[in-house]
């Protein structure tokens, strides 16, 4: 009898696992890729190409399989690193946090060699680089132009991305050279012919003489050449 008894108890046991068992288990890889299409919605503003890295998500997990998972922000949703949490309803209620991490890649210039300083750069001293924003500094080039013909401010190895301020702007006007002075204020505006008494670069202020009246007059080198003379 007591044997009877033992082996039915293991029959209930095996029949109580099997059903276990045989319960829908959540695919995981969905988890992950929804997560992933989580985050890369909140980046369609963001400028860079998204590099997003979900997880790990411990394969060991069981989960009973979610009719319609809830994905949200688990705190601040920080560029380059946060948590997701995922949460299911029905028909078992689970919760699960995903850690995910995430580049914005962009091109910026770099030197293509060791650079020294004073150097005048050309478009074989230059190349793009795509890198991750979140590690740059700002006032980093993206347009190998921007830099051409300027001089370094100082020495910089191979690689190295170039920042606005690593640049001595080459004069855009030069000592002796016919300029157009123009003269804006008050819904006015007259431009005069004139010579400059000194290089200017975009935003330095220089002198200048009118060369019909001959006045020396002080304004603001424009990137186009001309000489802004405020009112």
């Amino acid at each position: 009898m007591t044997s009877f008894l033992s082996l039915f108890a293991l029959g209930l046991l095996l029949m109580s696992s099997s059903s276990a068992w045989s319960a829908p288990q959540q695919d995981l890889q969905v988890i992950g890729k929804q997560v992933e299409g989580f985050v890369r919605q909140g980046l369609q503003a963001q400028a860079g190409r998204p590099v997003i890295r979900v997880g790990p998500i411990d394969k060991r997990l069981q989960l009973s399989q979610c009719r319609d998972l809830e994905i949200h922000n688990f705190g601040p949703a920080n560029r380059a690193a946060r948590t997701i949490q995922v949460r299911c309803q029905a028909p078992a209620a689970w919760t699960l946090y995903v850690p995910v991490s995430v580049k914005l890649m962009t091109a910026v210039v770099v030197a293509s060699r060791p650079l020294a300083q004073g150097h005048t750069l050309t478009a074989g001293d230059l190349r793009l680089s795509e890198q991750d924003l979140g590690s740059l500094p700002a006032g980093v080039l993206s347009d190998i132009k921007m830099a051409l013909g300027q001089k370094l401010a100082s020495n910089i190895p191979a690689g190295f991305a170039l920042r606005q301020d690593l640049l001595r702007t080459a004069p855009v006007i030069r000592q002796g050279q016919s300029l157009a002075m123009v003269v804006e204020g008050n819904g006015m505006r007259l431009v005069a012919e004139g010579e400059a008494l000194q290089d200017g670069r975009p935003g330095q202020w220089i002198n200048a003489r009118n060369s019909k009246s001959g006045r020396i007059v002080k304004g603001i080198v424009e990137q186009d050449g001309q000489l802004r003379i405020p009112f």
